[in-house]
């Protein structure tokens, strides 16, 4: 069939300009207020808006990372106590990796800047119809090529899905304590989850990716 109009084919080049664009201030906001990635946070995100875990397989597929590029993510997340992977139940090949308490609460702490930068960059730019609109054909595209609708929870809607799936709020998902890692790494235990919940504390006094090293 082919393009008929120069709209067409402006409409798709501004996607995704826009795409980057957007991909490049968040990637700029996250590493100036946390000194990690957009794409670890991104990781925190998706975990959490599925309740806690997801196989790595599904993981990478929301995300659209290769399976080698996530596991590197995950495991400099798993340094900083805010992520960590088990086997999957019922299934020897499978993994899943989960959100602990402290990646919730790292997800929590950056809330106010990814929402300045949210109303910085489209909320103020956008009359509410034609932000509603946007929403609902953003949607429809993603629907087509994705297959589904992602986005759009708030912490209080993570944290009544976490409350409806029986996790605990002080506990999340380090409720595995005691459980392998996935790779041989130590088991998972109290001093961890004190440790990676200082680590939230401390990631905005760093340098940025400095506290991923080593």
């Amino acid at each position: 069939m082919g393009i008929h109009s120069s709209e067409q084919l402006a409409t798709f080049e501004r996607l995704i300009d826009v795409g980057s664009l957007l991909e490049r201030r968040a990637e700029a906001q996250m590493r100036e207020a946390s000194g990690l990635t957009n794409t670890h946070y991104e990781i925190l995100i998706r975990l959490r808006n599925a309740g806690g875990q997801l196989r790595m397989s599904d993981l990478a597929n929301k995300l659209t990372h290769t399976p080698s590029g996530l596991t590197y993510q995950v495991r400099q997340l798993e340094k900083l106590g805010f992520a960590i992977r088990v086997p999957a139940p019922h299934d020897d090949r499978g993994v899943l990796a989960q959100i602990t308490e402290a990646g919730r609460e790292f997800v929590r702490s950056q809330y106010d800047g990814r929402s300045a930068l949210i109303e910085e960059v489209v909320v103020t730019k956008l009359t509410a119809s034609e932000l509603l609109t946007l929403h609902d054909l953003l949607g429809k595209m993603q629907l087509h090529l994705r297959g589904e609708m992602t986005g759009g929870m708030l912490p209080e809607m993570a944290d009544e899905l976490d409350r409806e799936a029986g996790l605990d709020r002080v506990a999340g998902a380090d409720r595995v304590a005691g459980a392998g890692r996935v790779g041989g790494a130590e088991q998972v235990g109290g001093a961890e989850r004190v440790a990676g919940a200082k680590r939230v504390a401390e990631l905005a006094a760093m340098p940025a990716a400095a506290h991923l090293a080593g």
